[in-house]
């Protein structure tokens, strides 16, 4: 290191060139595993191929019908010369396929092993550029010119590089997570959804065409099953709001649904209790489906946030 690096500068610019192998790694590691597949596919359509140039010899060697046709028209000899030299240039051939594919198995696992050495090269880069905003915040309160003062010295440009960069790279994170989050939300709430459509069926059916005591039953069944679905649900959405706290953006509710409970009307069927569990049922509905566009809506901001924030390179 010179003497006229500052030292984080210099901590940066390994991290860097540690991250920026490591993406080179990665997509060597990638081409490798497909040639290995490749290799391994070769290698067993060549043991395929041996095992029926051996079965070919042995039928000729053995008992068969073949060998009558063949000895009656004196040909045994020659046709046994023939498969033994196509059982030798399969065993050849499959002999050459096993060492390349040995030897690309061996890069792979190189690969591997490279990869792992720098499996921390992200989080190593993202606190060097940590480290740098932190130099030159400490400089910066201590009256030290970060341009000019005396020592190593950190470029003021640099400085508010490494903070855009850090700044970015922390969102992009927040973001897909909370991208997560609001697909498991949204997940949760369409189980919620259909659970409740049919018990709604069947509460139409209870109330309007003249369900009994099977209906009732089904229905509240329905219901039983939407309201563990729902209580799924928030959980998901409790989850997906502390995700959008990170971003700085306001959680998503679902109001309460705790009518879902199974009623009295099973046991004292009558148009008033059936209409009153089909108007919660209804109610459940509609909160569900509104909550379910405004994740909806929110996730695909964030997914369009996501797409701007897409990595121009290893160090961004």
């Amino acid at each position: 290191m010179s003497d006229s690096t500052h030292p984080v500068l210099a901590r940066l610019d390994r991290a860097s060139a540690d991250l920026v192998a490591r993406v080179d790694l990665a997509a060597q590691l990638v081409e490798a595993e497909g040639l290995l597949r490749q290799a391994e596919s070769q290698c067993e359509r060549l043991v395929r191929r041996l095992a029926d140039e051996e079965r070919d010899v042995d039928r000729l060697e053995g008992v068969s019908l073949r060998r009558v046709v063949t000895a009656v028209r004196g040909s045994r000899e020659t046709d046994l010369d023939r498969e033994r030299a196509e059982v030798d240039t399969a065993a050849s051939a499959l002999a050459r396929a096993e060492s390349e594919r040995d030897a690309v198995r061996g890069r792979v696992d190189g690969l591997r092993r490279d990869l792992q050495r720098l499996e921390d090269a992200e989080v190593a880069y993202e606190q060097a550029l940590a480290d740098v905003v932190s130099a030159a915040d400490v400089s910066r309160r201590a009256g030290i010119d970060a341009a000019s003062g005396p020592g190593p010295t950190i470029d003021p440009l640099t400085v508010v590089r490494a903070t855009n960069l850090l700044a970015r790279r922390r969102e992009r994170r927040e973001v897909a997570e909370a991208v997560a989050a609001g697909h498991e939300a949204m997940s949760g709430l369409a189980d919620a959804l259909s659970a409740l459509q049919s018990a709604d069926g069947w509460s139409d059916w209870d109330t309007f065409a003249g369900g009994g005591f099977i209906s009732s039953s089904i229905k509240h069944d329905r219901m039983d099953r939407a309201s563990g679905l729902i209580e799924r649900a928030q959980a998901a959405l409790v989850a997906f709001g502390r995700e959008l706290d990170d971003l700085g953006l306001p959680g998503i509710v679902l109001p309460s649904t705790d009518g879902l409970t199974r009623g009295v009307d099973i046991w004292f069927d009558n148009i008033f209790t059936d209409l009153g569990v089909r108007g919660r049922i209804k109610s459940s509905l509609t909160s569900v489906q509104e909550v379910l566009g405004q994740v909806s809506e929110v996730v695909q901001e964030l997914e369009a946030r996501q797409r701007e924030l897409a990595p121009r390179g290893p160090l961004d």
